[in-house]
């Protein structure tokens, strides 16, 4: 979750480079502070400088997770969209072998068929449900 403060950068308006290269160099910018305040407190005892980065290093990570996340439904958007004639190719194979597959078993029974009982009537995937699907992963 984004913090509500003006002071902080959102990563939603930014390109998955910038944001990246934005973590990793807060990244070492944190390890670098908590490298130079090593051995200044007693070992049972933590300053509030050493939660400070801490805790930052936590929502940096937190950041980093979502950015990961970002890049992958991205990922899965466009492979949707790319592969929107294979899955809707794929999706009436698919039926015509179900439906195929009924049919035979009722041949095999000894059931009367009927010649429409082969169609299939899933249309597959629109251009409609690609375009909610897309608006999805992005």
């Amino acid at each position: 979750m984004e913090p509500n403060g003006s002071h902080t950068f959102t990563l939603h308006k930014l390109d998955d480079a910038s944001a990246a290269h934005i973590l990793q160099l807060q990244q070492e910018d944190a390890e670098e502070l908590q490298r130079s305040s090593k051995g200044k407190n007693r070992e049972d005892v933590i300053s509030d400088h050493d939660l400070a980065i801490e805790l930052f290093q936590q929502d940096l990570e937190e950041r980093s997770v979502f950015l990961t996340d970002r890049c992958m439904s991205r990922s899965l958007a466009r492979a949707v969209v790319a592969d929107s004639a294979f899955l809707t190719d794929e999706v009436a194979r698919e039926d015509t072998l179900a439906n195929d597959r009924m049919v035979a078993e009722r041949i095999q029974r000894g059931e009367e068929t009927k010649c429409s009982e082969g169609a299939s009537g899933n249309p597959g995937i629109d251009d409609l449900t690609i375009a909610r699907l897309t608006a999805l992963y992005v």
